[in-house]
């Protein structure tokens, strides 16, 4: 049987909000690491952003993963 219409535009807005928490949560964390990283803990400029944009990645990955899971 095949879903219908509403089952649809409720799986599409489950989808757009997951998405949406994932970008927040990726922009998020780079900003905090990259703050932590340079500022206090005194690493370079280049080498900070790097590490602030894989930890960011790796966070998003890891919450996309848990959401797919539920």
């Amino acid at each position: 049987m095949a879903p219908s219409k509403t089952d649809l535009i409720g799986s599409e807005q489950v989808q757009t909000k997951q998405a949406v928490i994932g970008i927040l949560i990726f922009a998020i964390v780079t900003i905090l690491s990259y703050s932590l990283l340079y500022a206090i803990l005194n690493i370079g400029e280049g080498l900070s952003v790097i590490i602030a944009l894989v930890l960011g990645g790796v966070v998003e990955f890891a919450y996309r993963k848990r959401t797919k899971n539920n």
